[in-house]
């Protein structure tokens, strides 16, 4: 029409309007045309990105099968326990079943997104009755992006407001920062309209202005759900590689030594506290946190050469401790926590940041952590632990088992070099500290021996161990890291369960069915228990004396956590469970006893925890009769009790590792 129109002969007292009225009709033939590709290319996305999300939802309702858990039509996730058909089926652990329905939720939450997308993009198209739109998508993911960078420019004029958003006005940049917080589009826009320093000058002003006016309750709950639905964005926008958003990542970071305030008061905090504080969410991009991480303790060691320690630097009453933190209880004042959690939301660089041994050895041995709540009158108690410290523990645990220790239910991640030099030099310099251990990271790294189970097991039974004697690690740095593990019951009770459980799984494998080599497997299980043992009984001797030791032994169960550890192999073969609960039950008769200075009980939980070794052990080989007793099939297997042979190997084993006289 339009090509019609222009080269046709107009002339006469209509022509002009005539002509006119024609083009503006081509024009509107053209934008229907464009409207309804645009219509069908939305309407494809979605239907496309639907089935995607139905596959997703069946792959994961049958991996969910696999692994004992039913999905019903419902919704309903109910756990598979034994039953007549399956007596011998080992029910999830909650963790398996919060992992499922954590994935299932994540899969409907992205059907909602692409679901909201195609609802906006359709409601823009219709929205003039009297004509057609001015814009036209190539795909869902256009329009995706379009609405991203449109919600970018609402949220930032929000954020401009600072401390005077108003209480609809927070939960408005709420719901805008949850609904989009996985669109890189809209993560780039708010980022480069905000600017580096003007999403901590936000933040700062917002988080505390000041003059009384401190956010508490809901008001800093609000905050709070703000903070964490930030850094989720600002994660997703680290992942962003473009040209402006290079140059954004790199001013942020150096904006990490800038002080930043608010108008009308002397209260100041540096930009690392502040940007820390806003990545406790969320999973950032590897090379941004290398950077980020180098420039942090870069600073902090020049800052902290001279009377400042970091204690000084990051929480100095000359700086008027703003409040930094609203997500959560922790004051977040060090920056080095906010930090450490987000590498372990990345497990890959978290190997990388402590397969570098300097690396390590500083952050584990050589720097400072400071209670946050009280920094400058610290509370020395090991009942008090330091959010840093545990922060600083979860990131170990991901960067030498592959694993985000907030993901709910997570398979196990095949080890590579790289985990196990982690390990390494976890080991190496903890075991050197002996008793000066941090006592947070003692649940951490029995999580992580539980994860590195097989090999921690195969250095455990080494019987004869030299100087350096190393099969899987060095015995003797184990030893001293197993001994600052045992003198936290509940830590203790992890690694017990945890190789207990690898113990059990050796012995249902035995596949050559000799006397010799089934003796073999029962003395290598009693050496490991043998190592556990003393470890346990050094500890106790260590800290029987501590007004806190009777506080600290106090029972809270551990079983659980321990079925949440991912770990090689099956953990549901026939009976494993059997041998961890009589072992458990030993361990919660020990901690109702362990205020008794007598050790007498020691010694005699370590028999009794043997005899349980022998039975399972009998059970796998059907070595004696089942109807005989405990006592009689010990009498025909010796009558001078070889079978605690491994366990006393074990213990001597230990003592030498540990440099004492076995």
């Amino acid at each position: 029409m339009e090509r019609m129109t222009a080269g046709a002969d107009w002339s006469g007292a209509n022509a002009q309007i005539t002509q006119k009225f024609t083009k503006q009709t081509a024009e509107q033939v053209r934008k229907m045309a464009e409207q309804a590709e645009s219509v069908r290319v939305v309407l494809s996305g979605a239907h496309s990105a639907f089935q995607g999300h139905k596959t997703d939802l069946q792959n994961e309702v049958e991996d969910a099968a696999k692994k004992d858990v039913l999905v019903l039509s419902d919704g309903k996730i109910v756990p598979i326990g034994p039953s007549g058909q399956n007596p011998d089926a080992k029910p999830p652990t909650q963790g398996t079943i919060d992992g499922v329905k954590a994935r299932i939720d994540k899969i409907l939450e992205d059907a909602g997104h692409d679901n909201g997308i195609a609802r906006r993009g359709l409601e823009k198209l219709a929205k003039d009755p009297y004509s057609f739109a001015d814009i036209s998508y190539k795909s869902l993911e256009d329009a995706d992006s379009e609405q991203g960078a449109k919600d970018a420019e609402e949220a930032a004029g929000l954020m401009r407001r600072k401390d005077k958003l108003t209480g609809p006005q927070l939960a408005q940049l709420e719901e805008l920062l949850e609904r989009q917080h996985n669109n890189p589009a809209f993560a780039e826009k708010l980022a480069t309209e905000m600017g580096p320093e003007g999403v901590l000058q936000f933040w700062r002003s917002v988080a505390d202005p000041g003059q009384g006016d401190t956010p508490t309750g809901a008001r800093s709950d609000a905050l709070g759900r703000v903070q964490d639905q930030l850094s989720l964005t600002l994660a997703t926008a680290s992942h962003v590689d473009t040209p402006a958003m290079e140059e954004w990542k790199k001013n942020f970071i150096e904006a990490g030594s800038k002080q930043f305030g608010h108008p009308d008061i002397m209260a100041k905090g540096w930009g690392f506290q502040y940007a820390s504080a806003l990545m406790g969410k969320g999973k950032f991009d590897t090379d941004f946190l290398d950077q980020y991480g180098d420039a942090l303790l870069k600073f902090e060691k020049e800052k902290t050469k001279g009377a400042f320690d970091p204690a000084g630097l990051w929480a100095n009453p000359a700086g008027g401790s703003p409040v930094i933190n609203h997500s959560g209880k922790d004051p977040m004042t060090d920056p080095m926590t906010g930090f450490l959690k987000a590498t372990s939301h990345n497990p890959e660089f978290a190997s990388e940041l402590f397969d570098d041994k300097e690396t390590a050895k500083y952050l584990l041995n050589d720097r400072e952590y400071y209670p946050e709540d009280s920094p400058h009158n610290p509370d020395r108690s090991e009942l008090k632990g330091r959010a840093s410290v545990n922060a600083l523990g979860d990131a170990l645990f991901a960067g030498g088992s592959g694993v985000d220790p907030d993901e709910k239910g997570a398979d196990y991640v095949t080890h590579d070099s790289g985990h196990k030099r982690v390990l390494d030099n976890a080991l190496s310099v903890l075991g050197e500290q002996k008793d000066e251990m941090a006592p947070e990271l003692r649940d951490d790294m029995a999580k992580l021996l539980v994860n590195h189970g097989n090999g921690i097991n195969e250095t455990m039974s080494i019987q004869d161990p030299g100087p350096g004697d190393e099969r899987y690690v060095d015995h003797g740095d184990l030893a001293q890291v197993t001994k600052q593990i045992s003198r936290d019951p509940q830590a203790h009770g992890i690694l017990q369960d945890g190789i207990a459980q690898h113990i059990a799984r050796d012995m249902n494998d035995i596949g050559d069915t000799s006397d010799k080599a089934q003796n073999a497997a029962l003395t290598k299980a009693g050496t490991t228990l043998g190592f556990m043992e003393e470890a346990r009984y050094q500890a106790l001797e260590t800290d029987k004396d501590d007004p806190a030791w009777t506080a600290r032994m106090a029972y809270h169960g551990f079983g659980s956590v321990v079925g949440e550890i991912p770990v090689v192999g099956d953990v549901a073969q026939r009976g494993v469970d059997s041998l961890t609960e009589q072992w458990r039950m030993h361990k919660e008769e020990e901690i109702n006893e362990a205020h008794s200075e007598d050790m007498e009980s020691s010694g005699q939980t370590r028999t009794a925890k043997s005899y349980e070794l022998f039975d399972y052990w009998n059970d796998i080989t059907g070595r004696y009769d089942d109807n005989l007793s405990k006592e009689e099939k010990l009498e025909k297997y010796d009558d001078r009790s070889d079978h605690l042979s491994g366990v006393d190997e074990g213990q001597k084993a230990f003592r030498r590792s540990a440099g004492e006289k076995p």
